[in-house]
């Protein structure tokens, strides 16, 4: 029906249009692709590959109170730093970083034990805020951005990506 070079154009087209930082483990990385990975290095106080060490959820008491439910609003993470690209603020002594994920922000729950790139921004309480789903790629997606990163900004901690 199509030749294949214009299926592949749908197919690159269609994933960009799906992944919006065009992450995939199959993917094509392009000028825009790369463009947009910069962008969002340049927007974020914080990006660094870690491992989720624990997860909370954080629960509305306004909206819990009289209806005996339990209602969450987000969830809280715990996470070590495998490796670090770029960190305005200093880390814990302890190594652990606390993230705040708002339900609103991103619904998606991250995996316990696993792997993730985070582009963040400091909260006004000094944990991580991030705003979008797309402020995260999973550990199994990370090679092709985790190359691309050491080229924009190299990390200032190195680690092997296991995806």
């Amino acid at each position: 029906m199509y030749p294949k070079k214009i299926k592949k154009n749908l197919i690159i087209k269609l994933l960009a249009i799906l992944f919006p930082l065009g992450v995939a483990a199959e993917t094509v990385v392009d000028e825009a692709w790369q463009q947009r990975l910069q962008q969002r290095l340049q927007q974020s106080e914080w990006v660094s590959l870690v491992h989720v060490e624990s997860v909370q959820s954080l629960v509305n008491p306004a909206l819990s109170g009289e209806s005996r439910m339990v209602v969450v609003q987000g969830y809280s993470y715990s996470l070590s730093v495998l490796q670090q690209w770029k960190n305005v603020y200093a880390d814990p002594d302890d190594g652990v970083i606390k993230m705040r994920v708002d339900l609103s922000d991103c619904p998606l729950l991250l995996a316990l034990d696993n792997d993730y790139i985070v582009f963040a921004n400091r909260n006004f309480r000094g944990g991580l805020q991030i705003r979008s789903c797309q402020h995260f790629i999973h550990g199994s997606e990370a090679a092709p951005v985790v190359t691309l990163l050491e080229q924009l900004h190299p990390s200032k901690q190195s680690a092997s990506v296991n995806p």
